[in-house]
């Protein structure tokens, strides 16, 4: 009797789930251990379901319903090309997620008991087109930053830019895994849409994004290459905004730096000069090239700070760190500028707004 196989549709995000359930009642005699089992077996086992789901360019998991007898499985390729079966995985579970298939590929799998290799069931599906993903990932006040994964040969990406959601322009093919967008104002939103065309030349188009370039503000005279720290847990007024944000569910303490963090940015005081509005963002990029996030948690005292109150008088530093003490690494030793990621001077400020 042939093997059946479900195939599933070609899909590039989402797939639906395949399953498929045998019918005949016989199985397959047992096949020794090896890295190449030849031929395909031809019969199934009675009652046993064998389910494919979360399709994608290069994923896709395969479910199972358990035989008992604290089973285990071989997961198993049937290759067509060389029409040998060969071994992909053993698993005690009753599924597994495959990754790093290859995009827009037939695939067809055998489920079989481990080490006897008593054949149980097949399924086929087939993987979706592999489609370029875009991100922006930096947003300064004079540029907008993308970056672009799964660019293959062939393929392209079309940009849109436009003030209005509604009328958009084309503004640059990309090929490339990064782009950046060098016509923009401070203070200014953009909208962007991209549509990916892959290399089989189908397209892809996703949605609108929307994001405003940071404002850009005035450096101290001072470096700023000292960069101090404070205990988040002296913050200690419970009706301050300081505190809720340091306490909040979205603050948490990044395990590299010690760190408090809110989304990608670190928590800082500043002086009064850059603003007072607890929960404002910023981006800071340093003499290394090196930029970060940070959002205001805390205000340095005017008392403390220099005409402009742009810095510490005593320290001369405008960044203070706010952090977990047990988490500070050694290497900190009172200035968080001896970090790699944090050492240099200071050369821009910006505020998101």
């Amino acid at each position: 009797m042939a093997v059946l196989f479900a195939l599933g549709s070609s899909l590039t995000v989402y797939a639906d789930n395949t399953s498929l359930r045998n019918t005949t009642n016989a199985s397959a005699k047992s096949t020794p251990e090896s890295s190449a089992l030849h031929s395909m077996p031809n019969e199934q086992s009675d009652e046993f379901e064998i389910s494919v789901g979360n399709i994608g360019a290069k994923t896709a998991t395969l479910s199972w319903n358990d035989i008992g007898d604290g089973a285990s499985y071989s997961v198993i390729r049937y290759n067509e090309d060389t029409l040998k079966q060969e071994r992909y995985a053993v698993t005690n579970n009753t599924f597994i997620e495959m990754t790093n298939l290859t995009p827009n590929t037939q695939y067809k799998f055998i489920i079989a008991t481990a080490p006897s290799n008593r054949y149980l069931g097949a399924i086929g599906f087939t993987t979706g087109e592999l489609v370029a993903g875009v991100e922006i990932v930096d947003v300064a006040a004079d540029f907008v930053r993308f970056e672009l994964s799964d660019i293959e040969s062939g393929a392209s990406v079309e940009l849109y830019k436009g003030e209005n959601e509604n009328n958009l322009k084309h503004i640059a093919t990309v090929t490339d895994s990064e782009y950046i967008d060098r016509e923009v104002d401070e203070g200014k939103a953009y909208f962007y849409k991209s549509v990916v065309k892959t290399a089989s030349g189908k397209a892809y188009e996703n949605e609108v994004q929307s994001v405003t370039t940071p404002v850009k503000m005035g450096l101290p005279s001072v470096s700023g290459r000292t960069k101090t720290y404070a205990h988040y847990t002296a913050v200690t007024a419970r009706s301050t905004a300081q505190y809720k944000l340091l306490n909040s569910s979205e603050c948490y303490t990044d395990e590299e730096t010690g760190i408090r963090m809110v989304d990608d940015c670190y928590c800082v005081a500043l002086g009064s000069y850059y603003g007072s509005k607890i929960g404002t963002k910023y981006r800071i990029e340093l003499s290394t090239g090196t930029s970060f996030k940070v959002i205001l948690c805390d205000q340095k005292s005017n008392r403390h700070t220099d005409a402009k109150n742009q810095y510490a008088v005593r320290n001369k530093d405008v960044i203070e760190f706010y952090v977990q003490k047990s988490k500070i690494p050694k290497s900190v030793r009172g200035n968080y500028g001896n970090l790699s990621q944090f050492k240099g001077d200071i050369v821009s400020i910006e505020k998101y707004v």
